[in-house]
């Protein structure tokens, strides 16, 4: 996918939650997060996100105008600037809007820890997958060469190599 469809699935993401459930966002930020708001900094996931359900309205319906990123860092961060609209219940008149966001990764972003952690096994499984077929591939070769002590040694050390990732994660 690429970094402007990430940038505007994360948007979407963001603004549906804060205009239907404020209170969701806090899976969104860290406690190392930072909001500056009208010259306050507010740092950690639990006092953003108290700012934010403490804001004078209780309703609210962004229509974004414009969504530009560019990655950012080498962990799949990016940095997302966001401007439009915000509409008030009883307001004739919209009021303009524009934010900055920096991620430092956007699997953080949208995804739960379980996920996370989901997403990771996932990952580890087919690398000690490889290891499985580097295993075998080494044990056929042993078989041509009759070195069947040497190969049963490798296959455990694989096997085992599975084991501890999947006790770590």
């Amino acid at each position: 996918m690429d970094p402007d469809s990430v940038a505007k699935a994360f948007v979407d993401h963001y603004y549906s939650t804060f205009d239907s459930n404020r209170a969701g966002l806090a899976n969104l930020y860290q406690e190392a997060s930072m909001l500056s708001f009208e010259g306050v900094q507010i740092q950690g996931a639990q006092s953003i996100v108290a700012k934010l359900t403490s804001l004078p309205f209780q309703q609210c319906k962004h229509h974004i105008n414009t969504v530009d990123c560019q990655p950012s860092g080498p962990a799949g961060g990016m940095l997302v600037f966001v401007s439009g609209n915000l509409q008030l219940p009883g307001e004739q008149h919209a009021l303009k809007f524009s934010q900055d966001i920096c991620t430092h990764m956007l699997l953080s972003a949208f995804c739960s820890a379980k996920t996370q952690l989901l997403l990771i096994c996932l990952v580890a499984n087919f690398f000690l997958d490889i290891l499985s077929v580097i295993a075998f591939f080494i044990r056929v070769k042993m078989d041509e060469f009759s070195h069947k002590e040497q190969l049963n040694n490798a296959t455990s050390n694989a096997v085992n190599a599975k084991v501890l990732l999947l006790e770590r994660i």
